[in-house]
């Protein structure tokens, strides 16, 4: 497996952001090139959600109406960059 960008829609609830159900974790590949300016654009700005408009992104994550974030999963399982 190679890298892919793994979408996490959220909801709010009493003020608090949890996990949208029964969405969760929804996949799709990145090149190695894709992932490396992916990487770096996150370095400038902290954040992946310009991924959601990807040309391989799913019709699901592109339509989510509501709160997300993106992550990069490299091909060893890990989230890139390495969150702590």
């Amino acid at each position: 497996m190679g890298y892919v960008a793994r979408f996490y829609p959220q909801e709010w609830d009493n003020g608090e952001l949890y996990a949208a159900e029964p969405y969760s974790g929804i996949d799709w590949p990145l090149s190695d090139d894709e992932a490396a300016v992916a990487i770096g654009d996150w370095s400038d700005t902290g954040d992946l959600n310009f991924l959601r408009e990807h040309p391989r992104a799913p019709t699901a994550v592109k339509d989510w109406p509501g709160p997300f974030c993106i992550r990069i999963i490299a091909p060893d399982g890990h989230e890139v960059p390495y969150l702590v």
